[in-house]
């Protein structure tokens, strides 16, 4: 009895391509189930335009998430046509029933921590709040002209709901 040997080699390559693609088959099972990610309702004002020892312009957002029913506003303010000195713009969100018209939440002011070039914006940040409900952002931007302060507010936002 003559015994053969099997030559027999291990290839990785072969093993590793095997597992990319069952892991790949594997991952677009599992997200052809999931559910779909919950989608922000977002709804931004008009721009304003304010001026105070240099043109500036601003604009008032609402962002919802219907499935967590969270909601929260941002209030963007910039220079327009010059560059504002470090902490000389602030903005600062407020989020408002749209049923009842009522103030829901506010942030506090935010403001560049650096020198601010036309265009760029100082964002404010209202708090978040879980409720189901309909909302709009209402927001307040401030300039500092090297004296003294003006606070100037956004046009509302559309309604979102959360």
């Amino acid at each position: 009895m003559t015994t053969q040997t099997l030559n027999v080699r291990f290839r990785p390559q072969s093993l590793t391509l095997a597992a990319i693609v069952i892991a790949a088959f594997v991952v677009g099972f599992v997200v052809s189930f999931a559910p779909a990610a919950a989608h922000a309702g977002v709804s931004t004002g008009g721009t304003g335009a304010f001026s105070w020892s240099g043109s500036y312009r601003n604009n008032a957002t609402v962002a919802t998430y219907p499935s967590t029913h969270q909601a929260n506003a941002f209030t963007d303010t910039w220079p327009n046509g010059h560059t504002a000195p470090a902490g000389w713009v602030g903005s600062r969100g407020r989020l408002f029933n749209a049923s009842t018209g009522a103030l829901r939440c506010e942030g506090s002011n935010q403001y560049n921590p650096s020198a601010l070039p036309s265009g760029s914006h100082q964002v404010g940040v209202s708090c978040v709040i879980y409720q189901a409900g309909t909302w709009y952002s209402y927001g307040v931007s401030r300039a500092y002209n090297g004296s003294s302060w003006t606070n100037r507010y956004t046009f509302a936002s559309g309604n979102q709901n959360s």
